[in-house]
């Protein structure tokens, strides 16, 4: 159904999906996670010569789940009214703020910022987005680049910023329709899975209605910061 450039490869298995990495054709030592939905469990099936010695000689650190872990967990998530997002989110009087962007837009600067200033930070790098009760929560998750300045705890979404969109030192809100966008930009997203797209579709959408949507530049100083804390 789907191929990631070589990596990994989806396919449509019974009522779930099963991952494949790496790709047919893409090299040996092909190691396969399938998931039924309906059991709400998955199998992970290795290559026998994958588990002797002399196979991972060469590989002491091999990782069984490599290349897997975030389309599975990409899809799992999105049967369940969730979405994996590339973004930061900190704790604001009780909520979470969220600022998203690709490598390199500035996340764990914002997580870092806001840590100096006592607030918890959930995560720098990767946050989950789930629909709760109507509501979208913001939930931290194990994958960081600082792991001393994040928590697993969650919280309910109340705004939302998309980094260097703008010029520096600049803040802009805009419209939900743009929001939601922006924040599908920052995801994953299973595109081989209809219904899951379809739920993260209204997962964002939700998202951007119910958290204020900002744009944010760069930020040459601490002036930027305190404006934010003020909006």
């Amino acid at each position: 159904m789907f191929s990631s450039a070589g990596a990994w490869a989806a396919f449509r298995w019974k009522d779930g999906w099963g991952f494949v990495s790496p790709a047919p054709g893409a090299g040996d030592r092909q190691r396969t996670l399938i998931w039924s939905v309906q059991a709400e469990q998955s199998e992970l099936w290795l290559n026998p010569d994958l588990c002797g010695r002399p196979a991972l000689a060469d590989r002491p650190h091999f990782d069984p789940l490599e290349n897997l872990t975030f389309p599975f967990l990409t899809a799992l998530f999105a049967r369940h009214r969730g979405v994996l997002v590339h973004a930061a989110a900190v704790e604001v009087d009780g909520q979470a703020w969220i600022f998203a962007g690709p490598s390199g837009s500035g996340k764990s600067h914002w997580a870092r910022q806001w840590h100096e200033r006592g607030m918890t930070v959930l995560d720098e790098d990767r946050v989950v987005l789930r629909q709760l009760g109507g509501q979208v929560w913001a939930f931290g998750t194990p994958w960081h680049a600082e792991p001393r300045l994040c928590s697993p705890r969650g919280m309910l979404v109340e705004r939302t910023f998309f980094l260097q969109q703008v010029e520096s030192d600049t803040v802009r809100e805009i419209r939900p329709a743009a929001a939601t966008t922006l924040l599908l930009r920052s995801s994953w997203l299973p595109i081989y899975d209809p219904e899951g797209t379809q739920s993260i579709l209204e997962v964002a959408g939700q998202a951007a209605i119910q958290a204020r949507p900002f744009l944010l530049g760069h930020a040459s100083g601490n002036g930027l910061l305190d404006r934010l804390a003020v909006l």
